[in-house]
């Protein structure tokens, strides 16, 4: 079923004229966990088109995007809604959810390599600074560098509980300028030629 979604998500990318703005109206600025990984999931695909990836690899993102924040719905409501800043020990338990995700793909049926490290490494900074692993580099494989991008785009630009969204020009410079050393240049850039 899923592999189903995904070719149908490449599809519809692969064939329309503009698959951004034909997408557009699904991205709120209304922040949720299914209607986040939906995004991730389109955008990713979109993104990783105009990066020339084969098929395969587009369905790969397409799957991994959809699960990549799955692992969240293990977390307590508490933590997930709270207004302020998550202390120390709240954000070691959000790191947790990587993880998760990794462990409900693999429980959903999922055992393709690629998708399982998309999924457990969607966090991973290029500085080293992300989670799990804290991967540098192109130790960080291609698929969650680009899940990366697209899950940063689209978590500054919807409202949280703790902030209101950034316009999308605000997001894109911050990742741009303040996030150049964590996330992929080129990828960054694809999605300011895209938007």
């Amino acid at each position: 079923m899923l592999y189903d979604w995904a070719n149908n998500l490449i599809d519809i990318i692969m064939y329309a004229k503009d698959p951004l703005r034909a997408v557009l109206p699904c991205f709120e600025n209304t922040y949720d966990d299914p209607s986040h990984n939906v995004k991730v999931a389109i955008l990713s695909v979109i993104l990783g088109r105009t990066l020339n990836l084969k098929n395969i690899q587009l369905q790969d993102l397409a799957i991994s995007g959809i699960l990549h924040d799955s692992g969240k719905a293990y977390l307590p409501k508490d933590i997930l809604d709270k207004l302020t800043s998550l202390d120390p020990i709240e954000f070691e338990r959000v790191k947790q959810h990587s993880r998760k995700s990794y462990e409900v793909a693999k429980e959903l049926g999922i055992h393709k390599v690629q998708i399982l490290n998309a999924i457990l490494h969607h966090h991973e900074k290029l500085d080293g600074t992300g989670y799990p692993d804290e991967l540098v580099g192109y130790e960080i494989p291609l698929l969650s560098q680009i899940l990366s991008v697209c899950d940063i785009f689209d978590a500054l630009t919807t409202d949280r509980t703790y902030r209101p969204h950034f316009t999308t020009y605000d997001a894109l410079k911050m990742m741009k300028t303040d996030m150049h050393h964590q996330l992929n240049e080129q990828y960054v850039n694809n999605l300011i030629a895209l938007l």
